[in-house]
């Protein structure tokens, strides 16, 4: 037999073991051929051949599944409709249009991924919000030190230069130590708590690409932050004030 992850979670099996079904009132001992993703349902599941089943087992419901030419018309529905209807000796058919179904389902999940990605873009938005003006606040707190490079015969030039290094440094070291806790977050997200959660886990992907895009959109805050404090530098940057501890007291 075939058992869903969740039935196999549920009852912690794999491939192998040996699982115990009763059906149509008959007691069988099946061994577990593999465990098959069943993201979104609950309920546990077992999947095995026809051939496998008692002879007393009579199926609840049978279903039947039809691709139809782009020419079929109602009345050819209708047609195969009563013939169906003829062959099971049913009164009724539930149907079923997998294409309308198809589609509806193909929007929601495009609405709901458009409402992911503003939400993500959102929240790298905010974050790179905070970024800026943090970097912003600790460079122009150290202005009057930046400005002692000019006085050491730096060229505005070359300053300009190492404050744009310095802050580019800083958001590649941001990145690089950023990465890790977020890999490490997802991993727990969707090796266990998914799995305790809802009964499935969705496979974990790596995007590399996503990383160098976020390592771009960084550098990007570390030249604004760095042209930013680089064009508030001048003269009138003041020294901080600093306190010294002398033989006759505190001198200022």
């Amino acid at each position: 037999v075939l058992i869903n992850e969740q039935l196999s979670r549920r009852l912690q099996l794999a491939s192998g073991d040996r699982l115990t079904l009763t059906l149509a009132g008959e007691t069988g001992d099946y061994q577990v051929a593999g465990v098959y993703a069943d993201y979104g349902r609950p309920a546990g599941e077992v999947l095995l051949s026809e051939t496998h089943l008692p002879e007393p087992f009579r199926p609840r419901f049978q279903s039947l599944t039809l691709g139809l030419e782009p020419s079929a018309s109602g009345m050819d529905l209708e047609v195969l409709r009563q013939q169906l209807m003829a062959t099971w000796q049913v009164t009724e058919l539930q149907e079923r249009d997998n294409a309308t179904i198809e589609r509806i389902a193909v929007a929601i999940f495009d609405q709901t991924f458009a409402l992911t990605r503003a939400i993500s873009l959102l929240t790298l938005g905010l974050a790179a919000a905070a970024l800026l003006m943090t970097g912003w606040v600790v460079l122009r707190s150290r202005a009057w030190y930046l400005q002692l490079l000019s006085a050491w015969g730096l060229s505005a030039r070359q300053l300009q230069r190492q404050v744009r290094l310095l802050m580019l440094g800083l958001m590649v070291r941001l990145t690089l130590a950023a990465l890790p806790p977020g890999i490490v977050l997802t991993w727990i997200l969707v090796a266990r708590i998914n799995p305790v959660a809802f009964g499935w886990s969705l496979p974990m992907a790596v995007y590399p690409l996503f990383w160098l895009q976020l390592l771009g959109l960084l550098l990007v805050i570390g030249l604004l932050v760095a042209w930013w404090t680089v064009r508030g530098l001048g003269p009138e940057a003041t020294a901080p004030k600093t306190m010294m501890l002398a033989s006759g007291g505190v001198e200022r």
